[in-house]
């Protein structure tokens, strides 16, 4: 499938940490950070008709 669609990541708290417009066949890399809220984490993809919704456990400080 070829087109162009976007990608979301969600914090915890709902707030949108992260969007991206890509094409169909790019490859990207999302990474949380040391200091990223702890908890489950949501990543959104829209491409043409397809959407995918994905949880995402994020880290536990110790």
């Amino acid at each position: 499938m070829e087109g162009e669609g976007s990608v979301e990541f969600y914090n915890p708290s709902g707030d949108i940490e992260f969007t991206k417009n890509i094409k169909s066949e790019e490859n990207f890399e999302f990474k949380l950070d040391q200091f990223s809220i702890p908890g489950t984490w949501r990543a959104n993809a829209i491409i043409e008709n397809l959407e995918i919704n994905k949880n995402i456990k994020g880290f536990r400080k110790k």
